[in-house]
């Protein structure tokens, strides 16, 4: 009788756990759903096929283009939605599925790939500024880059 007891407790623990991980995860799918981060992939998996596209002849074209086409990113949403739910909470998931599905959280997600955009943009000018003093105090020091 005991070992049924603590059978039926393991079960009933395991199936617990097993709904609160689904839930979690469509949570968490939802959540990259409305914040758009699966059609950002999907942007990103477009502008890289346009930086190779130059690098291969006219008649590989073709080709480019079915590869482009056979890009599969349900693996690529699933790794993401087990990363996420490795780092947040249940609780934190909901709280940003609340706020996203706001008028705040969907102006923010409007507004994102801009912001995002200019934050690059800034960055890329922030890093050459500073690599440029950097090889310029390494050249008062005596060393010179070598060339890239």
């Amino acid at each position: 009788m005991k070992l049924i007891k603590i059978v039926v407790t393991s079960f009933l623990i395991v199936f617990v756990c097993n709904v609160q991980a689904e839930s979690k995860n469509e949570k968490l799918s939802a959540l990259l759903e409305i914040t758009g981060a699966f059609e950002l992939a999907e942007q990103m998996s477009d502008a890289l096929m346009q930086q190779l596209s130059p690098l291969f002849p006219a008649e590989a074209q073709p080709v480019l283009k079915e590869i482009s086409k056979s890009l599969n990113f349900d693996e690529l949403k699933g790794t993401i939605i087990e990363l996420n739910a490795k780092h947040y909470t249940e609780a934190e998931v909901q709280a940003m599925l609340d706020f996203y599905s706001s008028a705040e959280g969907r102006s923010i997600i409007k507004k994102m790939p801009l912001v995002m955009q200019e934050s690059m943009q800034l960055g890329n000018i922030y890093g050459r500024l500073q690599a440029k003093k950097i090889i310029e105090q390494m050249k008062t020091q005596g060393f010179e880059p070598k060339a890239i």
